[in-house]
Formats: structure tokens, sequence, C-alpha cells
């Protein structure tokens, strides 16, 4: 512990006290001109670092005149003596100088940082944004692809079905006809055959009654009157050749008109695959107007 009574009596009988007043009252504080320089050349502007400079005295005096003014200072030979006053007073202004130079600084600083930072995140988001863009693009250009894809799909799918189902429906009207011509063919040849068989089943049948009637008639010319037996049956005989002559034209005038039938249906199937659907459809009409005929005969 220490007795502030105490050291300042020890102070005082030693000459401290005496000494420190006549410093103060002196110039206590004393620079080169090299330090005094180096270390306030920052209080006035155009004023290089010491080893630059030729002479110092001439930078000290400049800098003491613009910052101490009419100030109670000493240039020496090799040194500048300073009061406790003022050398506080450079002080205060250089760490103000210093100070407003530093923030300067710090200002140009962060705003180079600042402007490297903004400028690399402005080329990463120029290139997210080209990518981002890019896949979007591709994206929509794959949706539009598919949708014309299945669109063109579909109007194929439109045309070669009405084709297939026009197809079709030529195909069938060419097997009805087709059909329908070989039903007909079947059904003349089997008419003719029945109309044939007929005609010589009934030939037979007429044969046979012819016979017993001759026969009859014969026996009968024996037992009664010859002539007028005779006269009966020439009649009777001159009747049924007629007969029979009427049949058997009857029968050749059917089977001529089936044979012309015949050429005609040849006729026109061969005319028919050069011809419109017109001619076809009049042809038709007639073949049905012949078959008519044909059966109605």
């Amino acid at each position: 512990m220490f007795d502030r009574d105490l050291c300042c009596r020890q102070l005082r009988y030693s000459g401290m006290m005496e000494t420190i007043r006549i410093r103060r009252a002196g110039y206590p504080i004393r620079h080169t001109f090299h330090e005094f320089v180096d270390r306030y050349r920052f209080l006035i502007a155009g004023c290089p670092p010491a080893h630059k400079i030729q002479d110092c005295r001439a930078a000290t005096s400049r800098i003491c005149q613009a910052v101490l003014g009419k100030a109670d200072y000493q240039l020496g030979r090799t040194k500048v003596f300073l009061k406790d006053a003022q050398d506080l007073f450079l002080e205060q202004e250089r760490d103000r100088v210093l100070t407003r130079k530093i923030l300067v600084l710090q200002r140009c600083i962060r705003g180079w940082y600042h402007r490297r930072r903004f400028l690399k995140m402005r080329a990463a988001a120029v290139v997210i944004q080209k990518n981002f863009r890019a896949y979007n693009g591709k994206r929509k250009y794959q949706q539009m692809r598919t949708g014309y894809m299945r669109l063109q799909a579909l109007i194929r799918s439109r045309i070669l079905s009405h084709k297939f189902k026009h197809l079709r429906g030529h195909i069938v009207r060419l097997q009805a006809r087709c059909r329908g011509a070989l039903v007909r063919r079947n059904y003349d040849k089997k008419m003719w055959a029945v109309v044939k068989i007929q005609a010589h089943v009934r030939r037979m049948i007429a044969q046979k009654k012819y016979r017993k009637l001759r026969v009859c008639l014969l026996n009968a010319t024996f037992n009664s009157d010859s002539g007028s037996n005779l006269i009966f049956i020439s009649r009777w005989n001159i009747e049924l050749s007629g007969t029979r002559k009427r049949k058997c034209g009857a029968w050749r005038k059917s089977t001529e008109r089936r044979r012309a039938g015949r050429w005609r249906r040849r006729s026109t199937r061969t005319s028919s695959r050069n011809t419109s659907r017109k001619s076809t459809r009049r042809l038709s009409a007639r073949r049905r107007c012949s078959t008519k005929r044909g059966r109605g005969t």
C-alpha cells in the first residue's frame, strides 16, 4: 500500500517535483526530423515518406505550420521541441486523420470485396439461369414433340382406318358379287340338270303311256271296225307328235337361252374389270333380268 502524503513528501524532498515543474515549463517532447515526418506526414497532403525527402527540416516546419499554427514550438538543428499540449494535439489529429483514412480504405476494400462477390454471384446466377432455361426449354420441347408425335399417330391411324374401311367395303361388295355369281351359276347348273332329268322322266312316262295306248288301240281295232279306229289312231298319233314337237322345241329354246345367259355373264365379267360402278350396276340389272327370263322360260 502506498501513502499519498508520504510519496509526495519524499518526491518534494528529493527534488523530483522541481524537476518536473522545470521540465513542464520548457519543451519536454523532442523528436528528430526524420521520426517527426514519418509519424505526422499524414496530417498534410502531398508529403512523401521520410526516406524519399532530402530536407526533412522543411517538411517538419510545413507540418507544424499547417497543424500547430502560431503555437509555442521550436526547431533545432536535428530535433523539434514540443510541449505536452502540442504533442497531445498532434496525436489527436493523427488519430483523427488515420481513422478517416482507414475508414476510406475499409470502404474501398469492402466495396471491392463485395463487388467481386457480387460479380461471382451474378456469374453463378447467370450460369444457373442458363442451365435452368436450357432444361426448361428442353423439357417443353420434349413435351411438344411427344404431343406432335401423338397427334401424328392419331391422324395416321384415322387415315389408315378410313382406307381400311374403304377397302373393306370394296372387298365385301366384291365378295358379295362373286358369291352371288357362284350361287347363280350353281343354281343354273342345278336347274339345268333338274330340267333335263324332268324332260327325260317325262319322255319316259310319255313313251310308256304311248305304248300302252297304242297296244290298247291295236287291240280295239281288231275287235271293232277297222276304218273308224284307224282314223282315230292316226289323229291321236298326229296330236301326240305335235305335243312332242312342242315340248322338244321349248326345251331347245330354254337351253339356247341358258347358253346365251352364260355367254352374257362371261362377257359382263370380263368387261366389268375395266368399267365403272355405274356400268357394273347396269350389267347386274341386265343379268338379273336375263336370269328372271331364263327362270320364267
